[in-house]
């Protein structure tokens, strides 16, 4: 589904991905500073993390029910798609030093 972030406070830094075969292929970066809103399609393979050393904050509005939709995780050393799920999720995420 088709989802819109709309940024309040501090930055964001999209990475945006694309299915190659059995990996994923680093697409391209958008920074996403307060005030500004990203618009992400259907297919949007992303990650997220807060930009410039501030914290961020971004309302994150989805145009459907979200908690419906299957949804994948990917793992970051190999790529291989897992279910979303909120235990994979904090498995998965990582802090940036």
């Amino acid at each position: 589904m088709n989802a819109y972030i709309g940024v309040y406070e501090g930055c964001e830094h999209n990475h945006f991905y694309r299915r190659e075969r059995d990996a994923l292929k680093h697409v391209k970066s958008k920074v996403v500073a307060a005030g500004e809103v990203l618009s992400i399609g259907p297919d949007g393979i992303h990650t997220v993390q807060s930009y410039g050393g501030e914290p961020c904050q971004a309302l994150h509005v989805y145009l459907g029910a979200l908690s419906t939709v299957e949804r994948s995780l990917f793992d970051w050393d190999t790529g291989e798609a897992i279910a979303y799920t909120i235990p994979a999720y904090d498995r998965l995420k990582r802090k940036v030093s």
